[in-house]
């Protein structure tokens, strides 16, 4: 079984204030950043259990080339 990913509002405002800080970078940077939200949400459906445990079960993939982590 399969369940949905569920970005809460807190999360959303964080990414949002993320893509606009790589924008300002310039050089795709904001679009890599999506890339690699997208692939990590990814992941995460298809090997939940395969990522570190960060905090009792709540668990924590890290994003490809950036130093931020979903939990």
């Amino acid at each position: 079984m399969t369940l949905p990913i569920q970005v809460r509002r807190r999360a959303e405002l964080d990414i949002d204030e993320a893509f606009a800080w790589y924008e300002l970078r310039g050089e795709g940077l904001a679009d890599a950043l999506r890339r690699a939200l997208e692939a990590c949400f990814g992941g995460i459906v298809r090997h939940p259990e395969s990522y570190i445990v960060a905090h009792g079960r709540v668990r924590r993939p890290r994003l490809h080339r950036f130093p931020c982590g979903v939990y």
